[in-house]
């Protein structure tokens, strides 16, 4: 009788943790996610690494206070820093394309802006953009970012 109640509590005890160990699988696998993105998104924070040929990568937090958003519109357009822009949602991607601008007497060209979207949930949305490159010497440049936001 010992054997049968020892067998039984092992068993239980090994499908218990099968069962909990397993994948949600009510997670739903990566869609266009356009019509959860769209909203006003206020900026928490970054984490920036700077890449520098020659010299190792330096990495800073910076912490959004003076309530920095960036506005995704249903058609396809948004703004950012009172900058406007398009955009688009596949899959995992978030691509803005900022036409060329005056800021300050200042001119920007136009550039495109390519985002992996890490979380997005009704609340919170993680950005990671990826704009580093090797140099013609195979040197890592450019930037890293990880941007929080919140609605």
């Amino acid at each position: 009788m010992k054997k049968l109640v020892l067998f039984s509590f092992l068993a239980t005890a090994i499908i218990t943790s099968t069962i909990s160990c397993k994948k949600d699988s009510n997670t739903p696998a990566p869609t266009d996610q356009a019509g959860t993105i769209v909203g006003k998104w206020n900026y928490q924070g970054e984490i920036v690494t700077v890449n520098h040929p020659n010299n190792p990568p330096e990495t800073t937090t910076n912490k959004y206070t003076n309530g920095e958003s960036v506005q995704f519109l249903e058609n396809g357009t948004g703004s950012d820093y009172n900058t406007s822009f398009k955009y688009t949602v596949s899959g995992k991607v978030l691509t803005i394309s900022y036409d060329a601008y005056v800021s300050n007497g200042v001119t920007h060209n136009a550039k495109v802006v390519t985002a992996t979207i890490n979380q997005l949930t009704t609340i919170k949305l993680t950005l990671h953009i990826n704009d580093t490159y090797k140099d013609t010497n195979g040197a890592l440049n450019g930037n890293d970012i990880i941007q929080y936001l919140v609605k």
